[in-house]
């Protein structure tokens, strides 16, 4: 595989290593653990445990850094020295600060930010168009902060290499021979640079990575220095050259064997050419091409168990390069009951100080109701401000039913229906301003003083915070959460100390809702949250990133997200340095990209008793996904066998879709019976659809809420819809014939109902449903015209039975159980009972605003020739309601009043087909009696807390979905075209 090279150094070079790069690397094989070898080395060839103490050694990461000490801890004790004088390790671009010395203070992050954004508003039109679709407002400066983090970042990129923009344009105009609007972008580019460096120059201040660059050039290095490279294998230029400069060359030490030698330079850095070249030695059967994302985790567990598992901590790793499989990942290892421990750390921006910023950042800029649901349901909010949850509780109650566009937490009308309900938000919104202070208002202030109003509310909020009191012994989650905690602060506390650090000329004035973001982007920058660290005994699993994982000291190793664009990673979306463009200048490119992954590669199967690695077909989203190229690194025999073992992905047995799931087969929830009193109509439904929904819904109270809302649901549009034909239903017109009096009464009441329950500036939705809603009330003022006509006279709207038995509940009826049983109540509301003056029939209907007409017998049954399925009992559950006014034993019409939006009109649906008179429906009393039979049996089952089955699952919410299993267990089941939809309607049953 390697051509015959020697243990003392490679010909090639990589950038052109001098005579003082020194004799070569030392290889130590890759037979691991390449960390405790490495360790081993240095201790050898030290005199005394002092000499460690002056070395400076260089690793690819921090965590690397913090192994090695570990093992050089362990080398001295077994070497017998009596002390341990560790040295300074650091990754390679801190070696670069501690071996040049800068001749001015170096700007900070946000400096140099602000100093970026400075220079692109300074710019003309015409050169910011060539750098950008649209440009933002002038004024808008929280708009430029991305663009001008995006141009410092290719500064940085570049720098380290020795070029700036104008250096690049030259460059592509010269060598390349690029299209002329390409160099006309770098010559924007260039023009943009000369203004933010005299900005900066003006400060008295440096950009660090020029800085670097003229400290070199000058000689300001410290060429005493005695550096060590443990495993670096890639560098920039400007690391180069200061270890050229240094008086003693730096010593390497490779993790390879000597025959791969004239895979590296003197300095111990890839070839690309020679990786190019080499064949990894994957074999078949530790490659695993599975399907989905989740797929992939189930494999990573499988081969974990396979090995072993994770008995202690330390015993297995697992790589993820793909972000998209971490989640999958946690949630199947926390059900083999393994803890995964993300070694790359918490994310700043997933804590909950930084949560709780972003929160009151969109509530501030936008005043939505969303944003404001999203800020108070947040915890810490809730303790801050002393609320019990009522806030959350009102809100949750408000914005439904009167859909506010905006929310000022000065004041807000609270519209009649609201106030008569008891939704006054005013006193929860006042306590909310005193919380937020200042920063309730978006009026544009200094960024000092945006950046000290932040710090006050954190301490409002988090002074005396239960999580950061000491935890007592034994609770170590309490100790875990509180560290977090505490690092998140003092994160978004140094954040805000360099916003306020920044010269007031060009910090200048922000809006607070700006402020607050870039101080979330300031301290997501500075780090993470650590993982907090695993005991001994207790079963973890590390999750790490590609570029760690050679380093880590597992046995075992399990590598997923195995995919073309993860490894090697891809840099085509980028704007600016596409791979070609990287090519020319020098600078980190594919080919470089894909030498370290392939030497990875080939390290990590020869360091490790076992490392599997795991290949997905597609995405979360189901975009497709391709193995990565080195498992095609290959003879062209191997290669046509690699292809038919990526083209058939290995399937996991799936879990069967059974009408019944057994309830031991999704999440355990308390199911201990706690029977309701009474029991609403439309409630046995959802009974019959799934006890245990029904159980979560009707027992245990639950309800999801979706704070997206920005429509009336179909159950409030349902509701507003009853009202208005309640109305008319009570009123000296609901028998007349004349189809226009109607149409203006309905309509006139539509408007009145709108003044009464939503707010000043509803959302714009609202407009929409309203103009719907008065095309279904036009198409009902022409049937009712007719429905009148024929003889029909409404007796009754919104009706409730009344039971005159001792303690009877209010609008029930008693339904009587066999034997000793206690009754059962039965609670609805009626929409519309009739009499036909002609033929003295009665009709119980109920409206519906589903968006077609359904068949209320394919509703209620399913019949078939051997049996009768009840699928819904509330039809002839309002006939036996009805009873005190239709009489004892009289079965009225039963059916249904849609008012549809498919543009058909309004349809009156009778259940069944006709009676022999060919009028009115065909159910008798013992289909009556046959469906009050099964809400008998209903009720023994509820009262019994039997939940013992899932059913069918609908019309579920996602927190639903989770609580029940399904997505974990099986698939939801999807209404069929011809079921209908979910109409909202609830056949004014509570």
């Amino acid at each position: 595989m390697w051509a015959g090279a020697t243990n003392g150094g490679a010909g090639a070079t990589n950038g052109g290593a001098g005579a003082t790069d020194g004799g070569g690397p030392e290889f130590l094989g890759w037979h691991g653990p390449l960390l405790e070898r490495a360790a081993a080395r240095l201790v050898e060839g030290m005199d005394a445990p002092a000499d460690l103490g002056d070395l400076l050694v260089a690793v690819p990461g921090a965590r690397a850094g913090r192994i090695l000490l570990a093992r050089l801890a362990d080398a001295v004790r077994e070497r017998g020295w009596s002390g341990f004088f560790p040295p300074r390790v650091l990754t390679q671009g801190r070696l670069v600060d501690e071996l040049l010395a800068l001749d001015r203070p170096s700007a900070d992050r946000a400096t140099r930010t602000f100093a970026w954004e400075r220079a692109l508003r300074a710019a003309p039109a015409d050169v910011v168009a060539r750098l950008v679709a649209r440009a933002p407002a002038p004024a808008d400066r929280a708009a430029w902060w991305p663009i001008a983090e995006s141009l410092r970042s290719l500064h940085a990129v570049l720098a380290p290499y020795g070029l700036d923009f104008a250096d690049v344009r030259e460059r592509l105009g010269g060598e390349a021979g690029a299209p002329a609007s390409e160099l006309r972008r770098w010559d924007a580019l260039a023009a943009v640079q000369r203004e933010w460096r005299s900005r900066v120059d003006a400060l008295g201040l440096a950009d660090p990575h020029e800085g670097r660059r003229r400290a070199l050039d000058g000689g300001q290095v410290r060429r005493e220095a005695r550096v060590v490279l443990v495993g670096v294998v890639d560098m920039n230029d400007l690391l180069r050259r200061a270890l050229r400069a240094l008086d003693e060359a730096p010593r390497v030490l490779t993790f390879a064997p000597p025959e791969a030698a004239d895979g590296f330079d003197a300095l111990g850095c890839l070839v690309p050419a020679r990786w190019a070249e080499v064949e990894v030695d994957l074999p078949l059967d530790r490659w695993h091409v599975v399907d989905t994302p989740d797929e992939q985790a189930r494999m990573a567990v499988a081969l974990a168990a396979r090995e072993g598992g994770a008995t202690h901590a330390g015993d297995l790793s697992i790589g993820v390069p793909d972000d998209e499989v971490l989640p999958f990942l946690v949630r199947r290892l926390s059900a083999s009951g393994v803890r995964a421990r993300d070694a790359a750390g918490a994310l700043f921006e997933r804590t909950a100080p930084a949560r709780l910023l972003d929160a009151v950042r969109s509530f501030v800029e936008s005043g939505s109701a969303s944003d404001l649901a999203a800020l108070v349901r947040h915890p810490d909010v809730e303790r801050a401000t002393g609320d019990d949850g009522a806030s959350v509780r009102r809100l949750d109650a408000f914005r439904p039913e009167c859909l506010p566009r905006r929310f000022d937490l000065a004041a807000a009308r609270v519209p009649d229906e609201a106030a008569r309900r008891g939704l006054d938000l005013a006193p929860h919104l006042r306590a909310l301003g005193q919380l937020l202070g200042p920063l309730a208002s978006d009026a544009p202030r200094p960024l000092a003083a945006v950046a000290t109003d932040v710090r006050e509310l954190l301490a409002r909020v988090y002074d005396g915070h239960p999580a950061l009191a000491a935890a007592p012994p034994g609770e170590e989650k309490r100790r875990d959460s509180g560290r977090a905690l505490a690092t998140a602060l003092e994160l978004a506390s140094d954040a805000l100390d360099a916003l306020a650090g920044v010269p007031p000329a060009m910090g200048g004035e922000v809006t607070p809702a700006a402020g607050i973001g870039l101080a979330l982007r300031t301290a997501g920058a500075l780090g993470s949250i650590a993982s907090p660290p695993a005991g001994d005994d207790e079963p973890v699993v590390e999750l790490l990133g590609w570029l760690e994982l050679l380093l880590d000291d597992a046995p075992h190793l399990v590598v997923t997200g195995f995919n073309e664009a993860r490894v090697p990673e891809s840099t085509d979306g980028d704007p600016f340095l596409p791979d070609r463009v990287r090519t020319l200048l020098g600078i980190e490119d594919e080919a470089r990209r894909v030498a370290r992954d392939a030497y990875t590669t080939q390290a990590l199967l020869a360091s490790r008793e076992r490392v599997d690695f795991v290949s997905g077909r597609r995405t979360r989203d189901g975009d497709p996904l391709f193995p990565s190229r080195l498992a095609f690194f290959q003879s062209s025999d191997a290669v046509v066998e690699r292809i038919d073992h990526a083209v058939e992905p290995l399937s996991f047995a799936p879990v069967e879709r059974e009408e019944r799931v057994a309830f031991g087969d999704v999440p355990p929830i308390d199911t201990d019976p706690v029977a309701p009193e009474t029991f609403s109509v439309t409630s046995f439904r959802q009974y019959l659809e799934s006890p245990l929904l029904f159980h979560l819904r009707r027992v245990r109270r639950l309800e999801p809420v979706d704070d997206r809302a920005g429509e009336l649901d179909a159950a409030r549009f349902g509701t507003l819809t009853h009202a208005v034909l309640e109305a008319f239903g009570k009123s000296a017109l609901c028998d007349s014939t004349d189809a226009g009096e109607i149409r203006s009464f309905v309509l006139d009441r539509l408007r009145r109902e709108r003044q009464k329950r939503f707010a000043d500036e509803p959302m714009p939705a609202l407009s929409l449903q309203l103009r719907q809603l008065e095309l279904r009330l036009s198409s009902f003022a022409d049937w009712q015209a007719e429905r009148a006509a024929e003889g029909w006279r409404i007796k009754e709207v919104e009706w409730e039975p009344q039971s005159d038995a001792t303690g009877a509940p209010r609008g029930c009826a008693e339904l009587s159980m066999p034997g000793e049983e206690p009754p059962a109540w039965i609670r609805g509301t009626i929409d519309r009972i009739e009499q036909n003056v002609e033929t003295g029939r009665w009709a119980v209907l109920d409206y519906k605003t589903s968006r077609v007409a359904k068949d209320p017998e394919k509703v209620h049954r399913r019949v078939t020739k051997t049996e009768v399925v009840w699928k819904d009992l509330q039809l002839p559950l309002y006939s036996f309601m009805a009873e005190p006014l239709v009489g004892k034993g009289v079965v009225p019409d039963l059916g249904y009043v849609a008012l549809t939006g498919d543009g058909t009109g309004v349809r009156c649906r009778l259940v069944g087909p006709p009676s022999d008179d060919g009028v009115g429906t065909g159910w008798d009393l013992a289909t009556v009696e046959d469906a009050l039979e099964r809400a008998r049996q209903i009720v023994r089952d509820v009262r019994a807390g039997r939940v013992t089955e899932a059913k069918s699952l609908r019309y579920l919410a996602p927190i639903e979905e989770e609580l029940l299993g399904v997505g974990l267990v099986r698939a939801p089941e999807r209404p069929s075209e011809d079921d209908g939809e979910g109409s909202g309607d609830d056949g004014g049953a509570a």
